[in-house]
């Protein structure tokens, strides 16, 4: 365990660092090299906020800039947006190999759930652009929720302590057992199980002494 905040940041630079020059040649883009903000840099930033639970880029940028000696070189947000999203392939890779190396992630045994991802109110739906259709974003519905939505669904690997291992976004009619074999992308053989399909009493009978909600 890491407690201190410089040292995890240290920790995930080096780790980082060392991953994105194996695959830096994978996500070539063309122009010259980032003089500012490394790559390195910015997909350390991206990880840690996501660490820390800062979600927005807005909040991330604040919290970063009290913590400059760490990384002086931070871009101004709309710049790190944009190239945030140029990188996000990497960065999910990066992320993959990164959660082989953390404790929190080596559960024995993992789980697949999924939740609505609305796009629009659905009211909105019927006026919107085609540019959604174009992207494969549908009409579906949630049982649990008693919910009809305009979306996609939202696919997630999680081991049984909640750390996210894996994400897929796909067509909202789609189901857990149909996503199973192309989410689990991560490095590690180990049981996944449908959250749904399973009761509560299976669910004790199999893992005793894992927390059932």
């Amino acid at each position: 365990m890491i407690p201190d905040f410089d040292d995890f940041c240290t920790w995930m630079f080096v780790l980082i660092d060392d991953l994105w020059q194996g695959i830096a040649p994978l996500y070539h883009r063309p122009g010259p090299a980032p003089s500012s903000c490394s790559d390195s840099e910015l997909i350390t930033v991206a990880l840690v906020s996501e660490c820390h639970t800062w979600d927005r880029e807005t909040q991330a940028m604040q919290e970063w800039a009290a913590d400059r000696h760490l990384l002086p070189r931070l871009p101004e947000c709309s710049r790190f947006n944009r190239r945030r999203r140029n990188l996000m392939g990497a960065i999910n890779q990066i992320r993959h190999l990164a959660l082989t190396m953390l404790d929190v992630a080596q559960d024995a045994y993992g789980a697949i759930d999924s939740l609505p991802l609305p796009v629009m109110q659905f009211h909105m739906a019927p006026q919107r652009t085609h540019d959604w259709d174009a992207h494969g974003t549908t009409f579906g519905s949630c049982a649990s929720k008693k919910q009809v939505f305009f979306g996609y669904r939202l696919h997630l690997v999680v081991t049984l302590g909640g750390v996210i291992l894996d994400f897929e976004l796909t067509a909202p009619m789609l189901m857990n057992a149909t996503r199973r074999p192309t989410c689990c992308r991560c490095n590690r053989v180990a049981p996944f199980w449908p959250i749904k399909a399973m009761s509560r009493r299976s669910w004790r009978r199999c893992w005793p002494d894992a927390a059932c909600g």
